[in-house]
């Protein structure tokens, strides 16, 4: 059992755990993530068809990549997500939302996953805004915009 998994760590915050891991075992930072997030939301890791992610402590369980990666991360003094695709191990990793701007964000400036995978997950990502977008355009805006075509 990895040393961390010992830790009490209900009196902390995301924060403070996460920087606690890190400071004693840097290497360690994304197993942790990997194995609170599997444990937190007892995730099935045979059952994933799509790309699905979880935003550590916002209480929402997994959740298709686009609509978690859409969340708005401002107000969060770090954000820790973990990642499960098909037929692959999860991928977790951390952020100051200051300098960075959602999961995705992470993900490319870190390299943390071969680009075909980024790309593959920037596409879920850009389906969720379109249809927000979509959502959001008045009906009658729509059928103008069907007759000029």
């Amino acid at each position: 059992m990895k040393n961390w998994m010992r830790w009490k760590d209900a009196d902390l915050s995301l924060y403070e755990r996460v920087h606690a891991v890190q400071s004693v075992f840097p290497e360690e930072v994304e197993s942790y993530l990997n194995a609170k997030a599997a444990i937190e939301t007892n995730l099935k890791v045979d059952c994933i068809d799509e790309p699905l992610m979880y935003i550590h402590d916002k209480g929402f369980g997994f959740q298709s990549f686009g609509v978690a990666n859409n969340h708005d991360f401002a107000e969060d003094q770090l954000v820790a997500y973990t990642i499960a695709l098909p037929n692959q191990p999860l991928v977790s990793g951390h952020f100051d939302p200051e300098r960075t701007v959602h999961p995705l964000h992470d993900l490319e400036k870190n390299n943390k996953v071969e680009k075909p995978l980024l790309k593959s997950l920037e596409n879920h990502w850009h389906d969720v805004l379109l249809e927000e977008e979509r959502k959001s355009i008045p009906r009658t805006a729509l059928l103008n915009i069907e007759r000029l075509i």
